[in-house]
């Protein structure tokens, strides 16, 4: 009978455990933890903290563009500049109702980095070790960034806190 309540106790924990860690791994971190990590140069751990609060929809609609703009820094930082695109259209697609957002990923696309490499007919952004061919994407993201700048025209219109 001792045993089988052991069991149980130890089982019970371990549940409880791993409920805590689950929940916390997917909350979403403050501002000030994010860009503690990113100061003290811990990319990887700051992008992820950056991406959970970009693609949250109850973050603070004023500031998620920072939030984006930050996680685009530590891609670049990280040398992964060709998940950047994929990254900025799920935010762009979580929060397309926001111009705030919308004027930051435009802004991101004319200043980011325009060169890349097509491999096996995608357009992959970033240096790409073998392989490919050299390809600028420069008119393409002018073309978004205006398309972007477009689709936020009439929710700046809407907006009596201009």
């Amino acid at each position: 009978m001792r045993r089988k309540y052991l069991l149980f106790s130890l089982t019970c924990l371990l549940i409880g455990a791993a409920c805590a860690y689950a929940a916390q791994a997917t909350a979403v971190p403050s501002r000030e933890t994010v860009d503690k990590l990113y100061k003290d140069g811990n990319y990887a751990e700051a992008y992820d903290g950056y991406r959970r609060r970009a693609l949250d929809k109850n973050t603070d609609p004023k500031r998620v563009g920072e939030d984006l703009t930050m996680a685009i820094n530590c891609l670049q930082r990280l040398n992964r500049v060709n998940e950047i695109d994929e990254f900025r259209e799920a935010v762009i697609a979580a929060h397309e109702k926001n111009w705030r957002l919308l004027k930051a990923a435009a802004h991101s696309l004319s200043y980011g980095p325009h060169y890349g490499y097509i491999i096996a007919g995608e357009f992959e952004r970033g240096q790409h070790r073998g392989g490919g061919q050299p390809a600028s994407s420069e008119a393409r993201d002018r073309v978004r960034a205006l398309q972007l700048m477009q689709q936020a025209l009439p929710l700046v219109q809407q907006d009596s806190n201009k």
